[in-house]
């Protein structure tokens, strides 16, 4: 059964701000470069082995094991103890988790769908009242009440939701109570399956709503070359870019592919050479 949602072409960033607008209620987004199927990166990783997802539960399993016995609790000792915060930490330093990669900030999802000026990249909308009620119906309200209560978001009660056997198929937001630092920037938080052993979107996908209207948009980009200067222009004004969303000399780096096309017009300028030409005198 394919994922229930709705698709909208964006052609300009003026569109994208105003589709953003219409959104009712509070929303996660998710850029992406390509419009790829939306799958976590162990579902990935175990295709490109070419392992059946069934095998996902115990491999997931082992890794979180291996993980807490080499990374040591020097990083933080909660990896011991809770696993949500066990798999933020993995997934942010590249390790396959059963963890989506989500942000609050529709500008930081825009910017990984057209890093690279990634014309064709997709910014997937989820509505998160939506999340909230379509995994209440799967596992019940107190259960979902209690993972967003910080006293109540521990081990307990992510395996009570994610260990239940059989496994449930719904896909909730999720966030470790400590965040590190590039979460924070990023304003990322995770999608996380009911069911690891399916892909992501069967498990978006077995999902029964009753709602009218379906929880997830698609804003599908679809940029000519003026509007794809325009877009990388404007996010440059907002500040968004790896070198903010990447702290370091890494995150920088990227930033000066990314804007290229800047340099480009300093280039025409002759920026920084005895023979600079002011810009006035070749404006058009």
């Amino acid at each position: 059964m394919p994922i229930n949602f709705t698709e909208i072409e964006v052609v300009s960033f003026d569109q994208y701000r105003a589709e953003i607008g219409r959104l009712e209620g509070a929303f996660l987004f998710r850029g992406q470069t390509n419009d790829w199927p939306l799958a976590h990166s162990l579902e990935r990783r175990l295709a490109v082995w070419g392992i059946p997802l069934s095998d996902a539960p115990e491999i997931e399993r082992l890794l979180i094991r291996d993980f807490c016995r080499k990374a040591g609790p020097e990083i933080n000792p909660l990896i011991q103890s809770d696993t949500l915060y066990c798999l933020s930490v993995m997934q942010h330093h590249g390790a396959p988790t059963r963890l989506l990669d989500v942000t609050y900030s529709p500008y930081v999802a825009a910017k990984f769908a057209f890093d690279g000026a990634g014309v064709e990249g997709v910014i997937w909308c989820f509505q998160y009242s939506w999340l909230l009620h379509t995994t209440a119906r799967a596992v019940g309200g107190d259960l979902v009440r209690r993972r967003n209560i910080d006293e109540h978001r521990n081990n307990e009660s992510y395996e009570e939701m994610y260990g239940s056997l059989p496994p449930r198929a719904f896909v909730f937001s999720e966030n470790p109570f400590l965040l590190n630092q590039r979460s924070i920037i990023q304003k990322g938080a995770f999608l996380c399956p009911g069911n690891v052993a399916v892909t992501m979107e069967e498990n978006f996908s077995e999902i029964r709503s009753d709602d009218p209207q379906p929880g997830i948009v698609k804003l599908k980009l679809n940029l000519n070359r003026a509007e794809t200067l325009n877009f990388a222009e404007q996010l440059r004004r907002m500040n968004v870019s790896s070198a903010v969303l990447f702290p370091g000399l890494d995150g920088f780096s990227r930033a000066l592919g990314e804007e290229v096309f800047l340099y480009a017009d300093l280039a025409r300028t002759l920026t920084g050479r005895p023979d600079y030409i002011d810009p006035i005198e070749i404006a058009p």
